[in-house]
């Protein structure tokens, strides 16, 4: 017999404010970058401007540039901050406090609307991270913002980001709910992995960065030696075979009707600069596809494209 999966109704009837005060608790005050000058605001859920998108530098100012120790009297929570290395739930768009909430946080990003999808790996930036204690009703899905993996370790040198800001991979455990964010929610060998990477130092070769001044720019190979692929890979080859069967028939159905160009995870390998090449290369999808899909997007209208299923991409939640 075959048993029905509960998940989403599990999660809907999950409410968040009998667990977590949905008012942060701290009116987190608007401070100025020290290296490029950008002003940093807060909205009422402590989280950063959600219209804002960083460069690299104002990325790098916010992390490395805030201000520390006491302003009018109170003590500055923003010198808890911590980097969580995450993986995206699904259905989880109704835990964000904004619809923008979950973006990538990175002007350059490579991915149309700066979505980050389920199933991708992200780096959640949690400046109540050392408070957990003194304000343990916080909800765990309202942070400063987020950023893709990717993304991050496109535009850093991990080596040097690492002596000004803690980063570590999301292992938490939440008293009300399970950590669906968790790196290591479907295989434990993530949290090793990531904490190889953090180790030693991401383990790049000297020759991967070239540096210029305070910023460094990636080699063309970069990728090969990122966390972000380690990880993708990694899913890979903890993944039942019969998605591994279920890709080849797709890879080689599109290869027929896209003229051999393929778009799913085992060829980019979340790399999501080949991705937007081979998508933009890719020709227009027949109507008769574009009907499914709204069939199937129709029935989650009320949910933001972090949950949408591109099925030529992730398979990574289940």
């Amino acid at each position: 017999k075959k048993h029905k999966n509960k998940r989403s109704e599990n999660i809907a009837k999950f409410k968040p404010g009998e667990h977590y005060d949905q008012q942060f608790p701290y009116i987190m005050p608007s401070w100025m970058g020290r290296k490029t000058g950008t002003e940093f605001n807060y909205n009422e859920y402590g989280e950063l401007d959600s219209e804002m998108k960083l460069t690299p530098e104002q990325f790098n100012d916010f992390l490395t540039g805030r201000r520390r120790g006491q302003e009018d009297g109170v003590e500055n929570p923003q010198e808890a901050v911590a980097l969580w290395v995450q993986c995206v739930p699904a259905d989880g768009a109704k835990r964000y406090p904004t619809a923008k909430s979950s973006t990538c946080r990175f002007v350059n990003c490579p991915v149309q609307g700066n979505t980050i999808k389920k199933g991708e790996f992200r780096i959640c930036i949690d400046e109540w991270a050392g408070w957990a204690k003194a304000f343990p009703r916080k909800d765990p899905y309202h942070n400063a913002g987020y950023a893709h993996l990717f993304c991050f370790e496109k535009n850093f040198s991990i080596k040097t980001m690492l002596a000004g800001v803690k980063i570590q991979p999301d292992t938490r455990y939440f008293s009300g709910e399970r950590n669906r964010m968790a790196v290591n929610r479907d295989h434990p060998s993530m949290q090793g992995i990531v904490e190889d990477h953090i180790q030693n130092r991401w383990g790049w070769p000297v020759d991967v960065d070239a540096h210029y001044g305070d910023y460094y720019e990636r080699q063309d190979d970069w990728y090969e030696f990122s966390l972000c692929k380690a990880l993708t890979e990694e899913h890979l080859s903890k993944a039942p075979a019969v998605r591994a069967r279920e890709r080849a028939r797709r890879e080689e159905e599109k290869r027929q009707n896209h003229g051999g160009l393929s778009n799913t995870i085992d060829q980019h390998l979340n790399n999501l600069d080949m991705m937007a090449v081979i998508r933009a290369q890719q020709p227009p999808r027949s109507q008769n596809v574009g009907k499914v899909r709204a069939v199937r997007k129709r029935k989650r209208s009320d949910e933001s494209d972090e949950d949408s299923d591109d099925e030529d991409k992730y398979e990574i939640d289940s």
